[in-house]
Formats: structure tokens, C-alpha cells, sequence
């Protein structure tokens, strides 16, 4: 057990406190295992070094991020949280702002290097902080993964009239597409997961391999997992 129900985190960081964890994520890079978790209470991310299965480090790296806890069903906090080891970046759902933020050089954030405080971030890590996409078409924002092609595609929980989108964003450039993925009640996609996939195609000199992928949601509305295949 690595975190004791209470929150606290065993030894030898018991003097660490989870504030409700939210979402959580396994990153590798050049060796390193980190676990990355988000936090209802405090809108915090914290990071977890791993050696195996103990603990080596515990650092919560930012602060602030925009939290709504209500009744159950209805909590907004920072979620969604996709790494991308290629570019050493964690991107996080920020779904009570409707936005998605990036945090790059990820590694090198020190304790609350990133504090987050409405459209603004300070900290000595806060040049490392974007805003990769805000507001409409996002609504309530709460999953997210990684394409093969270095975008994320995020699923919506409060689409108006009751439509639940599927937002492919691109970080250099924004939203570029969206899918209605059920016209029925608002709040139906939660968990989303995305598997690369070698299409092969002929082209006139003879087979073309090209990379895209399949994604995987669940349906609250329908109780069923969905495959969307690009």
C-alpha cells in the first residue's frame, strides 16, 4: 500500500498528503518510473518517483488548478492527465475551467513550481505552464489521451442539448475537430483510451504503412465501451 486511506503517504514520506486524488497516470522516461496524481481538494499534481515498488521521492509540483467539488457525480478537478514521453510533457484537463493545460519540461518542476491562479501561473516553473485550448467547444472537460500524431483527444461531460463530443486538440494550434459520440443525456463519456494502429494502404510503388489509431470510450448512457476506429 503506497497511500493509507487517510491520504498520507507510507513511509518514508508519511508527513505527505493526498487532498482527495483525483486522477493518476504511470510515466516512464529514459528509465525513470513516476506515478503523476491530481487532487479534488487543493487542485494540486503531485509526483511520485518510484524504485520498483517504493517510493523514492514525493513532490507536489503545482498548485491551484480550479476544483468544484458537488454531490456525487458532479466533482470537477484537474483530470485527464496524458504524458508524453517524447517531449517530456503532461497534459492536464482542467474540466472546472473548461481548458487543457500543458506542462512541459516536466522532470525539472520543483516543488509548486507551478501555482496556478485563475488564467495565470507563477512559480519558478511557470514558463513551463500553457494553455493549450479554453472554452467553447469544451464543457466540462474531464478525459484524456494521447494520438499518435501528438494530439490529445478529450472527452466532454456537459455538452449543451445533451450531445457528448469527442475534442481532438493539437498543442501548437488548438481544437482541430470534434465528434458526436451520443445525442443523448449530457455526461456520458468518462474513460477514454487510445491504441496505436499500422494501416497499410497500396500506393503506386506497393504497400503504404501509415499510423493512426483506435479509441476506446465508455458510454454511461448505453453501459457500453465504444470503438472508434480513424
Amino acid at each position: 500500500m503506497l497511500i493509507a486511506p487517510s491520504g498520507t503517504v507510507t513511509t518514508p514520506f508519511s508527513a505527505d498528503v493526498f487532498a482527495e486524488s483525483w486522477s493518476t497516470i504511470y510515466a516512464t522516461r529514459a528509465g525513470d518510473q513516476v506515478v503523476y496524481i491530481s487532487n479534488v481538494k487543493t487542485g494540486a499534481i503531485d509526483r511520485i518517483a518510484l524504485n520498483g515498488d517504493a517510493q523514492t521521492s514525493f513532490t507536489e509540483i503545482a498548485s491551484g488548478f480550479s476544483t468544484n467539488k458537488g454531490a456525487l457525480g458532479s466533482i470537477s478537478a484537474p483530470a485527464g492527465l496524458t504524458y508524453d514521453a517524447a517531449i517530456d510533457t503532461l497534459y492536464v484537463v482542467d474540466t472546472n475551467a473548461n481548458r487543457v493545460a500543458a506542462l512541459s519540461n516536466l522532470s525539472a518542476i520543483g516543488t509548486d513550481g507551478v501555482i496556478v491562479s485563475g488564467n495565470k501561473f507563477s512559480g519558478a516553473a511557470a514558463a513551463s505552464a500553457t494553455v493549450i485550448a479554453s472554452g467553447a467547444p469544451l464543457n466540462g472537460p474531464i478525459s484524456g489521451e494521447l494520438l499518435v500524431n501528438g494530439d490529445l483527444v478529450v472527452g466532454n461531460t456537459l455538452d449543451p442539448n445533451g450531445t457528448n463530443l469527442l475534442v481532438e486538440i493539437s498543442p501548437p494550434s488548438g481544437v482541430v475537430a470534434t465528434k458526436n459520440v451520443d445525442t443523448g443525456a449530457a455526461g456520458a463519456i468518462f474513460g477514454i483510451v487510445t491504441v496505436p494502429k499500422t494501416v497499410t494502404t497500396m500506393g503506386p510503388y506497393g504497400p503504404v504503412n501509415a499510423q493512426t489509431n483506435e479509441i476506446y470510450f465508455n458510454d454511461d448512457n448505453t453501459n457500453t465501451v465504444m470503438l472508434l476506429a480513424q
